[in-house]
């Protein structure tokens, strides 16, 4: 008695159909996981231009590897490894330190909330940077992408012990960078 055949899911029809040549699955597979291959080389990266680029890379990458994708494992942790390792090459390539670029603007209702929107973002995005890259990992892999920390140490390559205890360390670095940068918001986490 042999093993039942896993139920094949959209990402593994896409995949499938992107690999016999259907530009449409193509496309619709890449958008389907473009947002995540960004929030990686953000956070492996640390700048959004370079990200941005290694993004890209890594799409390219993950396309062309199509054919050797095993269907039968997960989508995800693939994905996620080629835009790690990208953008670690990316990242390691780059010579000095990267200034993070200006957030896009967000539109607001009125020019005041609009500004301070963008300089909350600003912010947000420098302290984001100044985390190590394993810190920004963490960080993108728990609290964006709703992974375990030991989730996330089996695809790092880490001991479970070390990635909850990188967590919590990345955790307490931005909220302490963010309120020494913006000391209001401490007032608006205690009026919340």
């Amino acid at each position: 008695m042999g093993l039942p055949l896993p139920v094949p899911t959209e990402q593994t029809r896409l995949v499938e159909a992107a690999r016999e040549g259907d530009r449409t699955a193509a496309d619709d597979l890449s958008r389907a996981v473009w947002p995540m291959v960004r929030r990686i080389a953000l956070a492996v990266t640390g700048n959004p231009t370079l990200a941005d680029d290694a993004a890209q890379d890594a799409m390219l990458r993950i396309l062309r590897a199509l054919p050797a994708f095993d269907l039968s494992r997960p989508l995800g942790p693939w994905v996620r490894t080629i835009a790690r390792n990208v953008a670690k090459n990316a990242r390691d390539r780059t010579e000095g330190p990267v200034e993070p670029a200006a957030p896009e603007a967000v539109p607001a209702p009125d020019l005041e909330r609009r500004m301070d929107l963008d300089a909350a973002a600003r912010s947000a995005l420098a302290a984001f940077s100044e985390l190590t890259p394993r810190q920004r990992e963490i960080i993108e892999l728990c609290d964006h992408q709703g992974l375990a920390p030991t989730e996330a140490a089996a695809e790092l390559g880490i001991a479970p012990g070390t990635a909850r205890a990188t967590l919590h360390a990345a955790r307490a670095e931005l909220r302490r960078r963010l309120l020494a940068d913006r000391p209001d918001l401490l007032a608006s986490l205690r009026d919340a």
